[in-house]
């Protein structure tokens, strides 16, 4: 039928009275015996202890996030990609699924994530970091300061006009023209008066002072990443923060013995 409204065709179900519905069990992809079958072995299963106890644990909700460099690492020689060997360990998808890399030694997650982090730790540590961190929190602390300041400031101005408008009900009163509405606008005004009040007798912002200490405390701080990474309560923006400071590492084996070398690109300066 057509809509009258806007001359398009609009489909419309008949009335479930109407239906008419028929089995066809020539088009059936599989039999009922086959289905009837597969669901009974199904509820066997859900009912042993071994998947009952995954269920009831809740494995898929307490999963681990990612790790430091998941989706970060690179083969140096074939730029393909890093994927699981096993639980514990890594290597090149390219080595190791397709065999066109040569590059087939496996590196164990927890020693490859530590060195990556030592890569960091040693950026994060060179001076023009730790003054670009000093720098960007100065800036942040006199943007806030600036920004009580401006609140202020936008509180007192905004007393004065108050007090004017407060001024000319007092003086409508003392002339004896007085409503219901007039009392009850004043009374508001009153309050907000108060308010305005209770809001500049807090302190004035306090200039911005500077801990002696505060390279330091965060020469520290960088030197505490692997236990953060540890602590599961911020594992997780921790985890966000770190990654974000890392575009790509570049893992490649050198020597006999395959030792590692890592090349770290990313955010962090040298």
């Amino acid at each position: 039928m057509k809509d009258p409204a806007t001359g398009k065709r609009v489909s419309r179900l008949d009335p479930e009275c109407d239906w008419v519905i028929q089995e066809v069990p020539e088009l059936r992809i599989i039999s009922d015996a086959l289905w009837t079958s597969v669901k009974a072995r199904q509820s066997t299963i859900d009912a042993t202890p071994a998947v009952k106890g995954i269920r009831k644990s809740k494995f898929r909700e307490k999963r681990r996030g990612p790790h430091l460099h998941t989706g970060k690492l690179a083969c140096a020689c074939c730029g393909g990609t890093f994927a699981a060997v096993g639980r514990d360990y890594i290597a090149c998808s390219n080595a190791r699924k397709l065999g066109t890399c040569d590059a087939r030694k496996s590196i164990k997650r927890a020693v490859l994530e530590e060195a990556v982090l030592d890569l960091l730790r040693d950026r994060l540590m060179q001076p023009d970091a730790v003054a670009e961190f000093v720098s960007a929190f100065t800036r942040t602390a006199n943007a806030e300061r600036a920004s009580e300041t401006a609140s202020r400031q936008q509180a007192a101005k905004a007393l004065k006009e108050l007090e004017r408008k407060l001024q000319g009900f007092y003086d409508a009163i003392a002339d004896e023209f007085r409503t219901p509405g007039l009392l009850q606008q004043l009374e508001g005004l009153e309050a907000r008066k108060a308010a305005l009040e209770t809001d500049l007798q807090a302190p004035s912002p306090a200039p911005v002072r500077f801990h002696p200490g505060l390279a330091e405390l965060y020469r520290k701080k960088v030197a505490e990443l692997s236990g953060a990474l540890r602590d599961e309560a911020i594992r997780t923006p921790a985890l966000d923060v770190l990654r974000g400071l890392i575009k790509r590492v570049v893992v490649r084996h050198e020597g006999a013995k395959g030792g590692l070398v890592l090349e770290l690109k990313g955010r962090s300066r040298r």
